[in-house]
């Protein structure tokens, strides 16, 4: 599991343990690594942006956080997946075009784009990205670049957009940050967890 904009935080620990609850090995990453604690919206923009802006470093980042989860004894490493929140939504994309063997990812209001796959490496995962239908930090023409992408590296998909949901929907404390276009939407919350049981419960059927 990848967490948002904020690190290693509580809400990420929480999400992984509701996963453990379902019966998975759940690892959450910490991407900014240790001794890295953030306490502001200005202080996350900037760290993420640092990521954002070199996706190189993040994708060696998270694979870097792959290989920590293989040395755990519970781990089967044919039958992995990942998910991800906001910063960690577009996270879990970046381990695809990196060609991580993951069996899929998920996307929550992730930042989805067409950012170019790793030299050498091939998309092969499946994906799920669940998205806020109003998410004014989710421009289309972005998102339509990143749904090429998937079609043309013939790519097993799914797009959801959540009505009348934005940014952030799935954490229940982001009201209290008064981010303009960030809200807690507690239908769209409960949906995409569904999908992301859906999504998971048939992929790690399939032998």
């Amino acid at each position: 599991m990848v967490h948002d904009w904020r690190g290693l935080t509580d809400y990420t620990k929480k999400r992984a343990d509701m996963l453990a609850k379902l019966g998975y090995a759940a690892f959450a990453a910490d991407i900014y690594g240790k001794g890295v604690h953030l306490h502001s919206v200005p202080e996350y923009a900037q760290t993420i942006s640092i990521y954002k802006g070199d996706r190189s470093l993040y994708r060696m980042r998270e694979r870097a956080a792959y290989q920590a989860f293989l040395r755990q004894p519970e781990v089967d490493p044919a039958r992995l997946a990942a998910i991800g929140y906001c910063f960690g939504g577009t996270g879990v994309i970046e381990m695809v075009r990196d060609g991580l063997p993951l069996r899929g990812v998920v996307s929550f209001h992730g930042g989805l784009d067409a950012r170019p796959v790793t030299q050498g490496r091939t998309m092969t995962a499946k994906v799920l990205a669940l998205c806020g239908a109003d998410d004014p930090f989710q421009s289309a023409s972005d998102l339509a670049d990143f749904e090429r992408q998937l079609r043309d590296n013939d790519v097993d998909y799914e797009i959801v957009k959540y009505g009348h949901a934005v940014h952030a929907f799935t954490e229940a404390d982001v009201d209290a940050q008064n981010i303009d276009g960030a809200k807690y939407n507690a239908k769209a919350d409960r949906r995409s967890w569904q999908a992301m049981k859906d999504f998971l419960g048939e992929l790690f059927a399939q032998k």
